[in-house]
């Protein structure tokens, strides 16, 4: 029989699964007290415990302790704790022996533990309709032996479009039911930063073409007009009408006074126009822990979609490390924060790691690259972080999760 056992989660009675520690107790069949040795039997497919922290290896009574000798009571009974690994993947069982060999007397519990940590999520959605392929984040973690169990969902009010700025209020609709570890995952419409920029110049016809800067978008939104005015010589003004628009592969905006009744004989018309062009657009933000916002607005693929969530997640369980993590790197070749750039172009050192790589990294394939993606899995060497990562309450809470 295989259990199941939470280690990142705190001991609770009612839960026998939850916790590192486990009482046990088997019984021999024997008359009177014997001296009898508890072995602990791990996983051929195991990691090395030699590769943790002695206080993170399993064992008999005490981590690292492989095996343990002690007295029945006397019918047979006996009693330990059997503390798990905090490696997510590992496999224990335990056998009571006579003998320090393990070969006479063997009595098996029946019971293989495996190792699994937990954490919860509550989605928020601007609206019903709005959907995201949790089956495939889920899965990824899955694999991991991280469990993800939803908590509740609830509808919050709808905005067109959310800047960074407006994403620290949603934190008020997070209601949070669960330790160690609750993500609040928002699925709102858009997420895009606006630039904002003032041209005041004199136009001398009727419609005029101004162009906006090259490296500029046009704000995707309709309010993209801030505020304008128009006034002739005389004093008199008028409220121009402004299009979006491209000429000549030049994106900018034609201004049209035609309809205006401004009087452009005498001299020209001066024109004020503040106005929006896109600063950036996201497609999730984790900067306000514990929330999560995912971005499904903008068309794109379910692939990409789970990457997004992932990679919140991800950071939330620490990733990536900045200490034993070849492939990390941090805001010196692009993105913001640390990142893993397995697969990525060039195959070369980061800064971060101790390597002269100044550029920015590009077609990463692992969950843990900084942009988007249709990549929503962990490669071999983040997975190995991700499954030894500790997420227990103290630890999460110290990361800004808990």
């Amino acid at each position: 029989m295989a259990i199941k056992n939470y280690v990142n989660m705190e001991t609770v009675s009612a839960t026998p699964a939850f916790g590192r520690k486990i009482e046990c107790k088997t019984k021999i069949n024997v008359r009177k007290p014997v001296m009898v040795y508890i072995i602990l039997v791990p996983d051929p497919k195991n990691k090395d415990p030699k590769k943790l922290k002695l206080e993170n290896r399993a064992g008999i009574d005490s981590p690292g302790r492989a095996m343990l000798a002690k007295m029945t009571e006397s019918d047979g009974t006996v009693r330990f704790d059997l503390f798990l690994s905090t490696y997510a993947n590992d496999k224990f069982s335990v056998k009571v022996a006579k003998e320090k060999k393990g070969h006479k007397g063997v009595k098996e519990t029946g019971v293989t533990h495996e190792v699994w940590k937990k954490l919860y999520y509550q989605t928020s959605k601007m609206k019903a309709s709005f959907d995201f392929p949790f089956g495939r984040v889920l899965g990824e973690y899955k694999k991991h032996n991280i469990e993800l169990e939803a908590t509740r969902t609830e509808i919050v009010p709808y905005k067109e479009n959310l800047e960074t700025d407006d994403l620290a209020a949603y934190r008020a609709y997070f209601k949070k039911t669960k330790t160690p570890f609750e993500a609040h995952i928002v699925l709102i419409d858009r997420q895009c930063d606006a630039k904002r920029f003032s041209s005041v110049g004199e136009v001398t016809a009727q419609k005029t073409f101004i162009t906006i800067p090259p490296d500029k978008e046009h704000w995707p939104f309709q309010d993209w007009i801030v505020n304008t005015l128009a006034t002739d010589t005389s004093g008199k003004t008028a409220t121009p009408t402004l299009t979006r628009t491209t000429r000549n592969g030049k994106k900018g905006i034609e201004i049209d006074l035609s309809s205006s009744g401004l009087d452009f004989t005498t001299a020209p018309v001066t024109v004020g126009i503040e106005y929006k062009v896109l600063a950036g657009e996201y497609t999730g933000d984790a900067s306000f822990p514990p929330n999560v916002f995912i971005a499904v607005g903008k068309p794109r693929s379910d692939e990409s979609k789970s990457k997004t969530v992932a990679h919140e997640i991800g950071h939330a369980v620490g990733m990536v490390p900045t200490r034993g993590h070849i492939l990390q790197y941090s805001n010196a070749n692009g993105g913001m924060g640390s990142h893993c750039h397995y697969g990525a172009d060039p195959d070369q050192k980061s800064i971060a790691q101790g390597g002269t790589f100044a550029g920015q990294y590009t077609n990463g394939t692992c969950v843990m690259y900084a942009y988007s993606s249709e990549h929503y899995t962990f490669c071999d060497t983040c997975k190995e972080f991700v499954r030894e990562a500790d997420l227990t309450k103290d630890k999460m809470k110290n990361r800004g999760w808990g």
